[in-house]
């Protein structure tokens, strides 16, 4: 038992210690920028960023005198493409064209994006940099922490303007000059042309703008976990452990080839985390292409039958708290893309049955195909649909959400073989 006086001294100096602690609390220190050793970056920079994120195998070129511009706590996903050249179309007969491209704060450039420079009423191809964001008045507009603007998967941004609070979906083309305001949503599939933008999007949902916000939030925690891995270099290279993070419960694994835990950092491809095949390392250097991103550090585990073929630039990547299963004997085309997510309450709905086969440039999400011997086209979308039986067979050029089809709107930029049926 402390003498009064005592106690009153203790007592006043725990209150000192503690107010000052409170007082002299510094801010949050914001997440460092990370690029993996894979990503191709020229003539740019992320000096000076927080919170950027530049996945496996994206290309990032700016050619003098255009530049590229990143805004904090942005992402450039897996084979995606950034360039300041928008090349010339020989179907459509549109010729080259250059600009500068500013990507703002909070921007999204989900897998196989690409995002063209060119002339825009605002000088070069913009998103996430004008506009407003929701309970943003006009006047207002650009104050506060900014919010997110979503390219989404294998879709096209053509010198064009993509403002703040935008979701463009899935296999879009934005073409040259058009500018897409905030608040709105191009639907999966569409073509938006510049002065015909209201006859091609949609009000965006409340739904879509938390999905932007989880999308921030995972890959800014990916720009800080994959910096603690590269602290020992050889941990961001080849076949390799995910980074720790609040999504996988802080959780690391090695990827298992043939019933073989393996890290192999002089691997070419990306083969990261709770990766389960089938094929050895040996198979897998004369079945699979270049530029192949294989990601679980998000959702996980993958479980990969024996792959027959898995061209180049295939990326295989899920949602948090959810797997991706791929049947034995898989055919996966160039620039394809299978990505997991939560499909009716069931966090493992992403499968495909044995010797399945995936287009050219074709997106298969949140989606089963269980049957064998089952197809989808090249330039095609599968979102939000179930599959069961054998041989079921997508076409090339098509947006199927929920089991109904549409055709892919812009297939008339694209040589008249790549659609044909």
């Amino acid at each position: 038992m402390f003498p009064r006086g005592k106690v009153i001294l203790l007592l006043t100096f725990w209150v000192w210690v503690s107010a000052s602690a409170l007082f002299s609390e510094s801010p949050t220190k914001p997440a460092p920028s990370f690029s993996d050793p894979t990503a191709v970056l020229t003539h740019v920079t992320l000096r000076g960023t927080h919170g950027v994120y530049v996945a496996p195998f994206a290309t990032l070129t700016a050619t003098n005198p255009y530049t590229i511009a990143i805004g904090d706590d942005s992402d450039v996903q897996d084979n995606a493409l950034v360039s300041t050249t928008s090349p010339a179309n020989t179907v459509t007969g549109t010729g080259v064209a250059y600009g500068s491209i500013e990507l703002g704060a909070k921007t999204i450039l989900a897998h196989g994006a690409t995002v063209l420079g060119g002339q825009t009423a605002k000088g070069g191809t913009t998103i996430g940099v004008y506009g407003k964001c929701p309970g943003e008045t006009d006047e207002k507009a650009g104050a506060g922490a900014g919010c997110p603007s979503f390219v989404g998967f294998n879709s096209i941004v053509d010198g064009a303007t993509i403002q703040k609070d935008v979701f463009v979906g899935h296999l879009v083309y934005v073409d040259r000059g058009a500018v897409i305001p905030s608040g709105y949503k191009v639907p999966n599939g569409a073509w938006v042309k510049a002065g015909e933008e209201m006859n091609s999007i949609v009000p965006i949902t409340c739904a879509e703008r938390v999905f932007m916000d989880e999308v921030v939030h995972v890959n800014v925690e990916f720009a800080e976990g994959y910096n603690e891995l590269a602290e020992h270099g050889y941990n961001v290279a080849g076949i390799n452990l995910n980074p720790k993070t609040d999504f996988n419960h802080n959780l690391q694994f090695e990827p298992n080839l043939a019933r073989i835990p393996t890290v192999d950092p002089a691997f070419p491809n990306r083969i990261i985390g709770a990766v389960t095949m089938g094929n050895t390392l040996q198979q897998l250097a004369g079945v699979m292409g270049n530029q192949v991103a294989l990601r679980a550090d998000e959702g996980y585990p993958f479980t990969v039958g024996p792959i027959m073929q898995m061209d180049n630039n295939f990326t295989l990547h899920a949602l948090e708290y959810t797997s991706v299963t791929l049947g034995v004997s898989g055919i996966y085309g160039s620039h394809s893309l299978v990505h997991g997510g939560e499909g009716n309450g069931d966090r493992s709905s992403t499968k495909t049955g044995d010797f399945f086969t995936l287009g050219e440039r074709t997106v298969f999400f949140r989606s089963t195909i269980s049957g064998a011997n089952s197809s989808v086209g090249n330039y095609s979308l599968v979102q939000d649909s179930v599959y069961t039986g054998d041989a079921e067979t997508i076409g090339n050029c098509q947006i199927e959400v929920g089991n109904k089809a549409t055709p892919l709107v812009w297939k008339d930029k694209l040589p008249p073989a790549t659609c044909s049926n």
